[in-house]
């Protein structure tokens, strides 16, 4: 598919978060920019057993303290949705503070955001990763040609 016929609000989005009033302003930011599909787990162990049944095109994924990352790898915290996608997106936003970006971006993350943040913002960071994330397949595919 050519970048220009993705439909981004089409994209499949998970919000890991036990915070309830969080994870909806999440959900309710990527409703209001006209995004369908997306679903919430609370923790990772709800997140795994989700993206085993459906393919996932980004995770928002929010940790509340280092011992979330403790004793993860790049691997591990992608492996969320290893048998549901080939490549994932993924933003931490995080409550600690920024001595964690670097633990959460060598853990896997994609791209990090410090909580609190704009909820637009975070949708348009994520629309990001996935327009690169489309593009990138798209080269990989072409190569493969």
């Amino acid at each position: 598919m050519a970048s220009g016929q993705h439909n981004l609000t089409a994209s499949t989005i998970l919000v890991v978060d036990g915070d309830a009033v969080r994870r909806d302003t999440v959900l309710e930011a990527f409703a209001a920019a006209g995004f369908t599909e997306v679903f919430s787990a609370l923790d990772r162990d709800q997140a795994k057993e989700l993206v085993s049944t459906r393919a996932v095109d980004a995770v928002v994924y929010t940790l509340t303290g280092r011992e979330e990352l403790s004793g993860t790898s790049g691997s591990d915290l992608l492996a969320l949705g290893a048998q549901a996608v080939k490549r994932m997106p993924l933003i931490v936003a995080c409550e600690e503070g920024a001595g964690l970006q670097v633990e959460a971006l060598a853990a896997g993350a994609e791209d990090y955001m410090e909580y609190p943040f704009e909820p637009a913002v975070l949708v348009h960071r994520v629309g990001k990763l996935i327009e690169l994330d489309v593009l990138h397949q798209e080269v990989c595919h072409e190569n493969e040609i």
